[in-house]
């Protein structure tokens, strides 16, 4: 989902789609063995530090993290949870001489590379087939 420039947090909104689609999974059968975060950040430079990083790679780490403590409060084992991160993407058209005017247009051109994805990888057993044979 697109993130407001320089945030985080997780709408709840955000928080109960990731919720339905564990549950449509798991409703189906299915046995889920990976959750795959990429978070994605846009050119525009921003004030942050976090984890040891700095800027948009902090921005970055934090989105996905968020995504991890939730999906980690949900009960998710940590171990099938993996990160990648993407900062610094999209058109680099920020300079510090924009007037605020130039810079919201920019947020709007850029707003494509504020997201971040979680890929949920899942087994589906639709049936089990037993076969006996007597000799």
């Amino acid at each position: 989902d697109k993130f407001l420039t320089a945030k985080f947090q997780l709408s709840p909104q955000q928080i109960e789609d990731i919720n339905n689609a564990i549950d449509s999974i798991k409703s189906e059968g299915g046995i889920i063995t990976d959750f795959q975060i990429e978070s994605s950040t846009d050119t525009e430079p921003i004030d942050m530090e976090y984890a040891g990083k700095t800027g948009n790679d902090a921005l970055a780490q934090r989105r996905a993290d968020a995504v991890a403590n939730e999906l980690i409060e949900m009960g998710i084992d940590q171990s099938i949870i993996s990160i990648e991160t993407k900062p610094e993407q999209g058109p680099d058209i920020y300079s510090t001489e924009m007037s605020k005017e130039e810079r919201d247009s920019a947020r709007i051109e850029t707003q494509d590379f504020r997201y971040v994805t979680i890929s949920i990888v899942y087994i589906l057993l639709k049936s089990r087939i037993q076969l006996t044979s007597v000799c």
